[in-house]
């Protein structure tokens, strides 16, 4: 199925690359459907069709594993794992299926003795119908409690399908020397609503009633 899913997806046909894979769920995936599908990293890493990928190379020089650590909104947390060597990171990503629009992107971060030049940064690229950059995080790298992070995300309408993916930041190699750890909880795409016309009218003034609300559900 995944090499079908792929291919659909490589074929920009995003949408039915999206059904099928929402069609084999069992009734705890379809339970984590969004945006973004198990923000919150419940489950284990799928490593296919719109779910978290966390594959890594042998001796890459970090590790990504899910587990349990204080403060998490449900029960788990993903963790990023740095050894310091130099190696440019980008492994944790999920293809995203949104449509044309504008889109808040946020999430929950903990360093756990995490030392670098930059930091980590959260980028949504399009992936399908174009390659452009579409929002970026701050660079995350200091503290030591979980805190909120949130950027702003635009799809325009001939980018099919997105990729929401980590990076280690920065252009130098050195940049990508980090060690430590960092935490990742509850991911979250919300759709933003649209500015609506106002129509005046002897002092009066009347939005739209077609508004466009912030929801949590998939593009269709």
């Amino acid at each position: 199925r995944e090499a079908l899913l792929q291919r659909l997806y490589r074929d920009g046909r995003v949408a039915d690359a999206y059904l099928l894979w929402m069609n084999s769920l069992d009734e705890t995936g379809l339970q984590r459907l969004g945006y973004v599908f198990d923000g919150g990293f419940e489950g284990p890493l799928a490593n296919g069709g719109f779910g978290w990928f966390g594959n890594v190379p042998r001796n890459a020089g970090f590790r990504i594993s899910t587990g349990v650590t204080w403060g998490v909104t449900g029960e788990r947390a993903v963790h990023i794992g740095f050894s310091g060597k130099r190696a440019r990171f980008q492994h944790l990503y999920q293809n995203l299926f949104l449509g044309p629009g504008r889109y808040e992107v946020s999430g929950q971060f903990r360093p756990d003795a995490l030392r670098a030049r930059r930091g980590l940064q959260w980028r949504v690229h399009c992936n399908a119908g174009g390659s452009q950059l579409l929002g970026e995080s701050e660079f995350l790298l200091e503290g030591n409690e979980w805190r909120r992070f949130a950027f702003d995300v635009e799809v325009p309408a001939d980018c099919a399908g997105q990729v929401l993916r980590l990076y280690s930041g920065g252009n130098r190699d050195v940049d990508h020397e980090l060690q430590g750890g960092a935490w990742f909880d509850a991911m979250r795409i919300a759709r933003k609503p649209e500015a609506q016309p106002i129509w005046g009218n002897n002092g009066e003034s009347e939005r739209s009633s077609r508004t466009s609300l912030a929801s949590d559900k998939p593009a269709g």
